[in-house]
Formats: C-alpha cells, structure tokens, sequence
C-alpha cells in the first residue's frame, strides 16, 4: 500500500496513529514506503478504537499545520469516519490496511466538516 501512494505523489506531512502496537507498525512502514521520517509519525492516546466523532475531534485540534494528513486507526471508527466525511460515496467498510483519501477545501483542519470530503479513492491490498 505504501508504494501505492509514493506513486500518488502526495506523502503525508503527519501521521497521527493510535499507540497499539499494529497500528504503530504499519504507520512506521507506510512511512519507510514513503521515504519519511518516522518522528513524522505521532502516537495518538485518543486514536485507540475512537469513534468517528473523537477521530474528528482529533484531526480539527492536532492537524493544524500539516497540509497532507495521514490518519492510521482502528474499525469500525475509522470506516464510520472516512463515511461521514465524504461528500460522494458511502464507504462501508475499510478492510485491514485499506487506504481511504479524501481532499478538502479547509485553510486548517480546525474547519473540518462531515461531508466535506471531495475526489474520494480508495484502495486495498
């Protein structure tokens, strides 16, 4: 999935992940795949099987600066997120290492809205 999106030619500039051990080990080789340092990676506490709604309070308060986000989580609220956000297609169900992009027209994360989400992909191994 990493080589998928080095050749998408947008590599995330943060990466919040949850601290589980799997999740940790993936965000770390999606960003070995991407040539990015791993301190670009940031354990989040609240990450750990969120709801959608407290993914989105996450991503509005800690995104901030990036302008490419990466958010590696846990079912079902990461696929209940990715679903809410987007404004074209339902998602059901992202399978284990499913990678879901989403663009948007925000100046920060902060005014992130459900249904906001444009041009959806998706892609799974």
């Amino acid at each position: 999935m990493g080589r998928r999106l080095v050749q998408r030619g947008t590599p995330p500039q943060r990466i919040l992940a949850s601290p589980a051990a799997r999740t940790l080990q993936t965000a770390r080789l999606l960003a070995g795949e991407l040539g990015l340092d791993e301190r670009l990676i940031q354990p989040q506490e609240g990450l750990y099987l969120a709801s959608a709604r407290r993914i989105l309070d996450i991503t509005r308060t800690i995104g901030a600066e990036a302008r490419h986000l990466m958010i590696v989580g846990h079912n079902p609220g990461i696929s209940e997120f990715a679903c809410q956000l987007s404004s074209e297609r339902g998602i059901e169900d992202l399978p284990t290492c499913a990678v879901c992009t989403l663009h948007f027209e925000l100046r920060s994360w902060s005014e992130l809205e459900w249904g906001s989400g444009v041009q959806v992909e998706l892609d799974h191994p």
